[in-house]
């Protein structure tokens, strides 16, 4: 076998592995001589479906949706790949505690013996069935999520499985992965048919590639109006090497219905910039709907990906806390100092990736309330986890690393806890980089917001609404001045669905970071407008500082609104510029 063709096996049996690791009484006698019969209980009948997956679990064939992805990689090179919607029956057995799953006539029995603990986490268990080499044999792996009642991808109604075959042999590898979800559905009649709800998602799955097999691990937001039937995703997805390497993101939209009188929803799915589609499929689960499940698919460009996703209605807290999310607006602040005066020499604000060179966040992974993970433009990357945490006011989280550069992280809090503005759909942060070259630093000071950015087709239609929140921006003053500066402000922002018009207002104040003396800022206006889920807001021509906002709607009705901000322009005499945020609700 050629050593392309050991490398692609080895990539088959890894994958799954990826997956699993994203993730994670008695009669009494009578009075007298003669005893009174004991009467012969009632035996407790025994249930024919499960009511959750906490277990202890009673035998059933489990309803499901799955997604069948294939994958062949022969010696000669022609690699071909697909993904389509599949028939599956999984059952598990109470005797033996096993799983049963079979599709395409195909069948494999996963018992508790054949469990990897190398492979399976505190999140999903990691079954290994065959003794299939690199070279010759079959080997069955299935993934299956744990249950639970909080956190990341262990819920208490639905699950997710992953059944992955990879048969070896002298002509080469060929390769097979069943997506599915199941567990206990809402029956037919206790699905809602009025209001509407939102469900935080996690999703797993595999992308076939010509060259290997990528994991996929990701979140996001499926939201259904009961009342039209309108079923929509909104998903931010990671596409990660054998490696564990992040390679790319993908952001997939879907647009779907649910069915009129039974629990099941389906429609058709689009992975924005690389012109992959396909479908997705699934249903609720929970005596009320607590929680969703569906497999789906996207195909395109000789490409295919298969994947499941899983979750529960969005908490009042955070529906941020995990997923890769793609920064759509980020500023950055570009400065040179003095190390010893603190005194810059050169300073310059500039708006996002439209710009050569300049350095923007692009990609955001989060992982937890304390663990980060930035890229920029230029391909920096940096990670920040809680043994990295400098300090935490309740409104903002601080980070530092220190390398070859001083990375330093501070994010504003997303959740209940934060008492200057509780949001559960978008936050914003800031990354600088410092690099010392003799006794200058150069600094770069990446501004972004991120978030669940709202479907263009759920965007409210009519009707007005006005939010209120906070701007935040850094700021840097003349060369050859100590003049590096913070704004914090309160915002308002009123929006005409039905127009599409947009105005806001911001009232702030600056302070300066070497003297800690603040100054008033006169009331800023902007007007502008947005398009679909995107808005621009400007300043007029009479403000002291001029510049924008570009933003998004975030949340699955439009609950939140983000963007980032520039201003530049004379204070006291003197030239100064901001980027920075703001987020309002």
């Amino acid at each position: 076998m050629s050593g392309t063709g050991l490398t692609r096996a080895r990539i088959l049996f890894v994958s799954v592995g990826l997956l699993a690791l994203s993730a994670c009484g008695g009669g009494g006698g009578g009075v007298g001589s003669t005893p009174t019969p004991t009467p012969t209980p009632t035996p407790t009948p025994t249930p024919t479906s499960n009511t959750s997956l906490l277990g202890p679990l009673v035998s059933e064939a489990f309803t499901n949706d799955a997604a069948a992805g294939i994958a062949n990689y022969p010696n000669s090179g022609s690699f071909s790949s697909s993904a389509t919607g599949a028939a599956l029956t999984v059952r598990f057995d109470a005797a033996s505690n096993s799983y049963t799953v079979t599709s395409a006539g195909t069948s494999q029995t996963f018992a508790p013996a054949s469990i990897d603990t190398s492979l399976s986490s505190a999140q999903a268990a990691v079954y290994k069935v065959g003794n299939g080499s690199l070279t010759n044999g079959t080997t069955d792996t299935l993934t299956l999520t744990r249950p639970g009642t909080s956190g990341s991808l262990t819920y208490k109604y639905v699950g997710a499985g992953f059944w992955q075959r990879t048969v070896a042999s002298g002509s080469g590898i060929n390769g097979s992965i069943s997506a599915f979800t199941y567990g206990a559905t809402t029956t037919n009649a206790s699905v809602p048919r009025s209001g509407s709800a939102a469900y935080s998602v996690d999703v797993l799955g595999a992308a076939a590639w010509p060259d290997q097999v990528h994991s996929l691990r990701g979140s996001g937001t499926l939201a259904v109006n009961f009342s039209t039937s309108d079923v929509r995703l909104s998903l931010g997805i990671g596409d990660y090497l054998p490696t564990g390497m992040l390679a790319q993101t993908y952001t997939m939209s879907g647009t779907g219905s649910l069915s009129s009188s039974a629990n099941q929803f389906s429609g058709t799915t689009l992975v924005t910039g690389f012109t992959f589609q396909g479908n997705f499929a699934g249903r609720f689960y929970g005596p009320a709907a607590e929680e969703v499940g569906a497999s789906f698919t996207a195909t395109g460009q000789g490409i295919s990906l298969v994947g499941g996703l899983i979750g529960r209605q969005s908490p009042t807290g955070s529906a941020i806390d995990q997923g890769i999310f793609s920064p759509f607006y980020s500023v950055v602040l570009l400065y040179s100092k003095d190390i010893n005066t603190n005194v810059l020499t050169t300073w310059s604000s500039v708006n996002g990736p439209g710009s050569f060179g300049i350095p923007v966040v692009n990609a955001v992974s989060v992982a937890g309330s304390s663990s980060f993970s930035l890229t920029d433009t230029n391909g920096a990357t940096q990670t920040f986890s809680a043994a990295n945490q400098t300090g935490n006011d309740g409104t903002f989280t601080s980070y530092s690393k220190q390398g070859a550069a001083t990375d330093d992280l501070k994010m504003f809090n997303v959740g209940s806890t934060n008492a200057k503005l509780a949001l559960t759909y978008t936050s914003f942060g800031f990354w600088r980089t410092s690099t010392v070259t003799g006794n200058t630093a150069a600094v770069q000071d990446r501004g972004f917001v991120y978030g669940q950015r709202t479907d263009f087709s759920l965007m409210p239609k009519t009707g007005t609404a006005g939010y209120n929140g906070i701007a935040y921006a850094r700021g840097a003053g003349e060369s050859g001045t100590n003049s590096l500066v913070e704004l914090n402000g309160i915002v308002h922002v009123d929006v005409n669905f039905g127009s599409g018009a947009m105005s806001s207002t911001l009232d702030g104040t600056l302070t300066s970071l070497a003297t800690n003396t603040t100054t008033s800022l006169a009331q800023l206006n902007f007007t502008g407008g947005f398009q679909g889920n995107q808005f621009s807001l400007f300043t007029g021509s009479s403000s002291a500082l001029s510049g924008d906002i570009e933003g998004n709607f975030f949340g699955p009705l439009a609950q939140e609104v983000a963007g980032t901000l520039r201003l530049s322009g004379m204070l006291n005499g003197k030239a100064v510029g901001l980027a920075g945020a703001i987020v309002a609700k």
